[in-house]
């Protein structure tokens, strides 16, 4: 069950006291705004602090999308429930100031096409998607209502190319290339540095059973492609044929 955390204006000393001004401060949506002005926001647009327990629904999929979600603290998997009963996860969102669920505020659509769900004990700050409709607060141009909206459209650009990024990855023909590419896309990001998500979050990114990844993960070592280490994550050995194998 929820809680709701209401406040009438978020005082800068009260954002630095809590988790709120670390996460909106590493959030791409405040980029660029003091904690004086990310508090203005706050007051301004009526957000609204919510608090969920492990396996409480942030939405469902029949939901309508409504607030900007942000991720204060905790963990949430954003999914889909197909219609042969397969659960698709897209989204794992666990850095603080992560946004989720933003893209249908502009779709026009009347719901969501996945759910969010709480996999532990999460806080997520809520914001009507009215106040990002406008530069205007009051009446009156508001130079930090636009930076949140210039910063809100650079989101969705990003967002739009990691959704090309991760259907690369499920077009893949096999599980193999489907991990080829998930390793490739991080080396790309974080050059030189392994990979050290979860088997079970890699799983989830690819749709596939965490069982067969660890089998295929086991297999490319053999092979001589990978490194797996529990500790340091997966190291890449052989660049050039997991380029090939992910027809990059």
């Amino acid at each position: 069950m929820n809680k709701q955390v209401k406040r009438e204006s978020y005082e800068p000393d009260f954002l630095e006291r809590n988790q709120i001004y670390y996460a909106l401060n590493r959030s791409p949506l405040f980029a660029g705004l003091t904690v004086e002005e990310m508090g203005g926001c706050l007051s301004c647009s009526g957000s609204v602090l919510y608090h969920y327990n492990k396996g409480d629904m942030i939405f469902y999929m029949d939901d309508a999308p409504r607030n900007v979600l942000v991720l204060i603290d905790g963990f949430v998997s954003v999914g889909r429930d197909t219609p042969d009963g397969r659960r698709m996860y897209l989204q794992n969102c666990e850095e603080p100031g992560d946004l989720f669920g933003e893209v249908y505020l502009f779709l026009g659509s009347d719901h969501y096409d996945h759910f969010a769900e709480a996999e532990r004990s999460t806080q997520v700050l809520s914001i009507p998607r009215e106040y990002l409709f406008s530069t205007a607060c009051g009446g009156k141009f508001c130079n930090r209502h636009a930076r949140l909206l210039e910063n809100f459209l650079s989101i969705l650009a990003r967002k739009a190319d990691d959704l090309d990024r991760r259907l690369t990855v499920l077009s893949s023909n096999s599980l193999r290339e489907k991990i080829a590419r998930v390793l490739i896309q991080n080396d790309e990001a974080h050059p030189g540095e392994p990979y050290c998500e979860t088997r079970e979050t890699m799983a989830r990114e690819i749709s596939a059973a965490r069982p067969s990844v660890s089998r295929e993960l086991m297999s490319m070592m053999d092979d001589g492609l990978i490194d797996v280490n529990r500790r340091q994550g997966i190291t890449l050995l052989n660049r050039k044929a997991l380029y090939r194998l992910g027809n990059l």
